[in-house]
């Protein structure tokens, strides 16, 4: 699952800088030296694009069972406090969702 809300793909429309941003994100991801670089540049290409306060990126832990937040970007503050918080995988939809209100809480 990519994204807990469903939206239509054929709705999207980024221009060129955005474009630009993600292409250099990937850039940066696929030289980097290691998964923690390469997922915050991803994540700070995620903020830039949505124009988001911030952008998390969560991986399956070891166990299968929790979601862990493994990159962050947005102010270091609030990046901090949300790095290695974890979200139960057994409370994500089973779908995308239509409104984010409907997401569970820790999104």
């Amino acid at each position: 699952m990519t994204s807990l809300v469903d939206v239509d793909p054929r709705e999207v429309r980024l221009g060129a800088p955005a474009l630009a941003a993600l292409v250099r994100a990937v850039t940066t991801a696929a030289g980097a030296a290691n998964s923690a670089d390469a997922l915050r540049a991803l994540a700070e290409a995620a903020q830039a694009v949505a124009g988001a306060d911030v952008a998390l990126v969560r991986a399956l832990d070891d166990s299968g069972e929790r979601l862990e937040a493994v990159a962050v970007a947005g102010p270091r503050t609030l990046a901090a406090e949300l790095y290695g918080t974890a979200l139960p995988a057994s409370e994500l939809p089973q779908a995308p969702l239509d409104e984010l209100s409907r997401a569970p809480a820790a999104v």
